[in-house]
């Protein structure tokens, strides 16, 4: 499921806008397992 949507997000924007998407989910999922070790 996640590929097909991030698929179609490729063809709507480009390719350095999809990296920073990509870089900014990475990061809120780095923080959110952070937090959840942290606890």
């Amino acid at each position: 499921m996640k590929g097909g949507k991030k698929g179609s997000l490729t063809f709507r924007i480009p390719l350095t806008e999809t990296a920073s998407l990509e870089e900014l989910l990475q990061t809120k999922q780095n923080e959110k397992n952070w937090m959840g070790n942290r606890k």
